[in-house]
Formats: C-alpha cells, structure tokens, sequence
C-alpha cells in the first residue's frame, strides 16, 4: 500500500475498526486494520466534521505527519484531508500504530525515572525536535500524552500529535490564533494564550522539552512557568529537593539549564533546539557527578554562581540601582531649580534579590514636616523594570536595556514637581505621600468606605491633628509603628487603608485633641471595631497589625 493520499469519502471503505485508544481536541482515535494488507494502524477521526476550521488544521496535521520522515514520529499510511473543502469528504488519517504506553501511563504506573533513562529519552526526543524545526515544523502541543514509548523502550519516545502544529505557508487560511489559547495544561506557556502575537515560536517547543525532562525526573506536572511565588517549576520547594536528589552535584548545572527553558520571557530561553542540544548533551551524557569533599563542595557553588540566572539576577539588580541613581539625580535637579527652598528627602534604600525599595522626595527646608516623599519599589516583573511608588506613579523600562535618560528622567521630574505642587494647594493631604504604606492611603473617610464597601474589606484609619505643629508627632509614631515590611504588606492585602485629619474624621477624635496619632480599625460600615494610639515600635506594629488581621 503506496498511496498515501486517497480519496475515499470514509474510512470504513478501506479500514475495519477495532478498539477506541482515546479522545483528544481534534478527534476520536481507535486501533484499525486495512481490509486488504492486513496493516495496523491508528486511526483519528476528525470530531465537529462541519467545522471548517478543524478541517483546515487536520489537513495540516496530516501534512505534518507526510513530511516529517523520522523514526520518533509516526508514519502516514493514509488520509483524505486534502479534501478538507469538501464537506462530502468524512476528514480521517491513519498513521502506523505505536505499541507501548504513553510516557503519562509510564511515570504514573513505576514512578520517575532514573537520571540514565531520563537523559536518554530527552536527548532522543529533541535530537526528534530538531529534525522537526529543521523542516520548518512548530509542533506546539509535546506533554506526556503525546509520547509513546515504542515497545516500552525510554530511548524510543515517539512524538504524537500534531494536531496543533505549524509551519508556514501550509494551510495559510487559518487566521484566528490570535485570539485563542492554544497548547496544552502540562505546561502553560504565555506566548501560546490568548491575545499573543509568537504563537508560531519554535521556542516554546523547547519549553515544552525541558517540562519533559522535569517531569521525568521528578514525577511533577510543571503546569505553569511561574507559581503565586513567581517560582518557575525548577524552583518550587518538593520539585527541587527531588532534582537534588537525583542530579547531586550536578544540581546546579541542570537548574541552570531549566532556568533557560522556563523563562517566561521567550526571548531568554534557549534560542533553538541545536543550542539546546548542545547545552544539554555534556550535562546528561556526562552523568550524575557525586562526592562530599570540600572540592567538589567548591565546584557546586562556582557551578552554582555562573548560572545564567545568577548571572542576570546580577546584572538585572545593577540596572535597578541603575534606575534609583538617575531617580536620585533627579531629585537633585528638582530641589537645585526649587532655588534653596527644599532639600532632598531619602529613606535607606533596600534590594531584595534584583529589586530596589526605598523613600525618596523632597521637603522644605524649614520644615519638613511638608515635604512630598514616596515610598518607591524598583521592580523586576517579567521582560520590564516596573516603577511604582506610594504616590501613584508608575514608569515601565527593559529590564536588561533600560533607557535612564529622556522620557523616564522626565517623568519622574514632573511627577515630583506635581506632587511638591499638591502639597501647597492641599497641605493636610500631604501626609498619604510619606511612605508609610505600599499604595497611597484615602485621604477621606468616605472615600475609604466607599472603597471598604466595594471591595468587601475593613478599614485602618490612622487620624492625626492637622493643627498640631507635627501633626501629631505623625512622622515618627506611624514611620515607627510601619517599619516592618510585613506590617506594609498585611495593611495592603487585608485593610482599605485612610490616613486622615481631625477636621475629617471629627466623630473619631478623643476629648483633648491628638498628641500622638491614633489607629482605629472600623468596619466597611463605619463602626469602631478597635483602636489605640500609634506606638514608634516597629514590632509593636507588626504584632497589632497581625491581631487585627486575625479578628
């Protein structure tokens, strides 16, 4: 049997059915046997026959399967998808059957698999991926699912599906990826969700190849490149303590390779499958490298320190601190053309990983208790530098080129002299702008209410005495009572925060004015729940804050 491509109206004219093997996205698929050779094969059925949109994409499917010739990826025996534009035409394929289980069915029945047969089925199955992109070919959809292992054999993993693939120039009538999600729930991928413009990337196959490799290894779905922690999969705390396990010294070789392949940013991941073959061969041939003396002690961590991801972790807090310099300078130029009449403000600047935390402002020289001072968190989110500040501002910069001159300099210069000019126009709103809290608290309490009420939240209310000549001794009671990032962060996740006058909140303050400022805790209706005066202790903060957030 010769033909391929036939054009047979069904299958059953020359195939007779035995047992469905399963049902996927495109289609039915069952074991089948041709009337007159005698030939297994594995027939899919296209499901929703009358959409002409599946009909497009099996007929690329089946494309795929003609003109990919390698032994990891089956072989076509027949089908009338090119008819796909007849609706007579009932859209199958058959390719040759693959006896064995799906690598899913392998891990789930007998566990990970050793670092020998987990390197040997995934060096075998990108040597497979690199013939697929050398003949131009997006395969998209590589899982667990989608691999058998030929007569159970590791180093025979054979590549199913491509249901999804791409390559151009081959039916080009599909124009509506732009706005699906596409893939599969193994590993998400964010070039492949709706709204994504690199859904035809041949990276995200390696992303899909290194998920395989982890999974093997570790028995875990990867699922998502980032968890709520911003954790790629690698770096999760169960899947970690297994790849240690089984990759010992060369721990931290491997995570440095999966720090390439699970970078959300695709343009940071290995930039095709012959550089990856190439990263990953010497590290799995090689073998697991094993000792406990202090050298091979000192190899791992210098191994550990030339990650690729240590090594943009560095570069990527140098262009933070970059980024708070020119801030810097800009402060110094604003309070130069404020002509002596304001100094610069600065809280201590704090870097956590690559980001930059810090208070930075101005305040009139006489008195700076009237000063415009946020509190700025210089952070790396994705691709980009996000700057954000407890003043509403925010600016967004390329995390590995960040342009510091120009627009940037410019935009926090104005948002500066905005501020310094809110200050004169509205002086009791001034405080919002202290950095006291991670976002800018209400300034009314009918806006926080509002905001209470919307959200389905509570609120803290810190009221101080506008007339008192430090308001309250507000700057370093609640500096103080603030200090702890972790009080920042429970007022931000659990409260609607108000920072408010006595001329505000009238029905709050005690007979005999404010010495000291004072927090009450009201529900979204307004009532008192709790309060006390500000005590400038930063555990004291944190411990009450906590008791609150509790109640």
């Amino acid at each position: 049997m010769t033909k391929v491509w036939i054009d047979d109206k069904k299958w059953e004219l020359a195939w007779s059915g035995h047992e469905e093997l399963g049902q996927g996205g495109q289609g039915v698929t069952r074991r089948v046997e041709h009337r007159e050779t005698g030939a297994i094969g594995c027939l899919k059925l296209l499901s929703k026959q009358k959409d002409a949109e599946r009909r497009l994409r099996f007929s690329r499917e089946a494309t795929a399967y003609d003109t990919c010739q390698h032994p990891l990826i089956p072989r076509l025996l027949a089908s009338n998808a090119h008819n796909h534009a007849d609706p007579d035409y009932k859209l199958f394929l058959v390719t040759e059957f693959i006896r064995g289980p799906t690598l899913s069915k392998r891990i789930e029945d007998g566990g990970p698999l050793s670092w020998k047969d987990g390197s040997t089925l995934t060096l075998e199955l990108l040597r497979a991926v690199v013939y697929i992109h050398a003949n131009e070919w997006v395969h998209r959809d590589i899982k667990s699912d989608n691999i058998i292992l030929r007569d159970g054999e590791v180093a025979a993993p054979v590549l199913l599906d491509f249901g999804l693939s791409y390559k151009e120039g081959v039916v080009d009538a599909l124009n509506t990826e732009h706005g699906q999600e596409i893939g599969n729930r193994f590993l998400r991928l964010p070039e492949l969700s709706i709204g994504s413009t690199s859904k035809r990337d041949e990276r995200s196959d390696l992303a899909f190849v290194g998920a395989i490799l982890f999974y093997v290894l570790t028995g875990v779905l990867p699922a998502t490149l980032q968890d709520a922690d911003g954790n790629m999969p690698h770096q999760r705390e169960v899947a970690l303590a297994k790849l240690s396990a089984v990759a010992g010294a060369t721990t931290p070789r491997l995570l440095d390779f999966f720090d390439r392949c699970f970078n959300p940013a695709i343009n940071r991941r290995h930039p095709n499958a012959s550089s990856m073959l190439s990263a990953l061969e010497p590290l799995l041939v090689s073998g697991v490298q094993t000792g406990t003396e202090p050298e091979d002690d000192l190899a791992f961590i210098r191994n550990h320190l030339c990650r690729d991801s240590i090594v943009e972790l560095q570069q990527l807090g140098a262009n933070c601190r970059a980024v708070y310099r020119t801030m810097d300078q800009v402060v110094n130029v604003v309070v130069a053309e404020l002509n002596g009449q304001f100094v610069r403000t600065q809280g201590g600047m704090q870097q956590r990983g690559a980001s930059v935390h810090t208070s930075l402002g101005v305040a009139q020289s006489d008195n700076h208790e009237t000063r415009f001072s946020p509190r700025w968190e210089i952070d790396v989110q994705g691709s980009e530098i996000v700057v954000r500040s407890s003043s509403d501002y925010i600016f967004r910069l390329d995390a590995l080129k960040p342009d510091l001159e120009g627009d940037f300099s410019a935009s926090v210069r104005a948002h500066l002299l905005k501020g310094v000019r809110g200050l004169i126009e509205d002086p009791a709103r001034q405080v919002v702008y202290r950095g006291f809290f991670r976002s800018t608290p209400f300034a009314t309490l009918g806006e926080a209410l509002a905001e209470a009420e919307r959200i389905d939240r509570r609120v803290f209310v810190v009221l101080y005495d506008d007339k008192h000549r430090q308001l309250s001794k507000l700057d370093y009671t609640l500096g103080n009572f603030m200090g702890h990032e972790a009080t920042k962060t429970l007022v931000h996740e659990r409260f609607v925060a108000a920072v408010v006058p006595v001329s505000q909140g009238k029905h709050l303050a005690p007979a005999g004015g404010l010495e000291v400022a004072r927090w009450f805790l009201l529900d979204k209706e307004g009532k008192v729940l709790d309060q006390r005066d500000v005590y400038a202790n930063s555990d004291e903060g944190l411990k009450a804050v906590t008791s609150l957030s509790a109640m």
